[in-house]
């Protein structure tokens, strides 16, 4: 099995897949009700992140398998690890001007996990049940992570380490739900 933290991501070009971080991007647009000073915070989360490193490489990953998955699928699959990854670092260093733990970083991380959930559920293709149970085992995994977590400076690098077990998951569930897996 390729680990996804093992895979070298380079430049947002680099996948020939029609799931580009590009179209994670216009993903995480149109998943976003504007407007709301919680989507100006999701705004600001998502436009100051460099390192989106487990979402190019679900979508590197992919594109480089013989057998190719739904356009769909995967894009629903990386924009959920996409999202996962942002409330992380949320959870994690905080909103900017803000502490990590404050309640508008735990508002923020809350509706960056539902948005990962309603980009899974809301695709017009359909998304199959093995990718959707990878991702809520790897949220599980993460979430799990956290909890067991001393706050020190080993914390980010062992949830990060999760991040990458959950990008591991949902390629892994890529590879087993074909184009013609059955959708939920």
């Amino acid at each position: 099995m390729v680990r996804a933290r093992d895979t070298a991501a380079e430049g947002e070009g680099a996948s020939s897949h029609p799931a580009s971080l590009a179209a994670v991007d216009a993903r995480l647009a149109a998943l976003r009700h504007g407007g709301s000073p919680l989507s100006a915070a999701v705004d600001a989360v998502l436009s100051t992140r460099t390192d989106r490193r487990p979402t190019r490489v679900v979508l590197e990953t992919v594109a480089r398998r013989a057998a190719r998955q739904s356009p769909g699928s995967v894009l629903a699959a990386a924009t959920a690890v996409d999202l996962l990854d942002a409330r992380t670092a949320v959870r994690w260093t905080g909103l900017p001007g803000r502490e990590p733990g404050s309640t508008a970083a735990i508002l923020v991380g809350d509706y960056l996990h539902s948005l990962a959930f309603e980009a899974l559920v809301s695709t017009e293709s359909g998304v199959s049940g093995t990718l959707v149970d990878a991702v809520t085992r790897g949220v599980s995994d993460l979430y799990g992570e956290e909890v067991a977590a001393d706050l020190d400076e080993r914390v980010p690098r062992t949830v990060r380490r999760a991040v990458f077990g959950l990008a591991d998951g949902v390629v892994e569930a890529l590879g087993a739900s074909g184009p013609d897996a059955r959708s939920r």
